[in-house]
């Protein structure tokens, strides 16, 4: 499935079996945690992010929850929780960049 959004510059975002996409890591429980924080689903998440200059990110280490507003590329941002470079957006964590 293919979602295509027209947002000044046009995107196309292929939504090609998502699980296969996810890394090893924590990143699928951390965009569903990130999601249930935010008060709606994975999808929604995504569809958002790609709508604005920010989108939702989440640290990304063990026990973790802090959430925060980064940039769509992030992968480093800065956890208060933690004080780690260890928060990543909801883009990165579903693959898509």
């Amino acid at each position: 499935m293919a979602i295509r959004l027209d947002v000044g510059v046009r995107l196309v975002v292929e939504w090609v079996e998502y699980e296969r996409h996810i890394q090893m890591d924590n990143s699928d429980s951390k965009l569903k945690t990130l999601a249930k924080l935010e008060g709606c689903d994975e999808m929604d998440i995504l569809e958002a992010a790609t709508y604005d200059g920010v989108c939702p990110g989440i640290c990304v280490n063990e026990g973790c929850e802090y959430t925060t507003q980064v940039e769509p590329d992030q992968r480093a941002g800065h956890c208060e929780s933690c004080n780690t470079k260890t928060v990543k957006s909801a883009l990165v964590l579903a693959g898509i960049i």
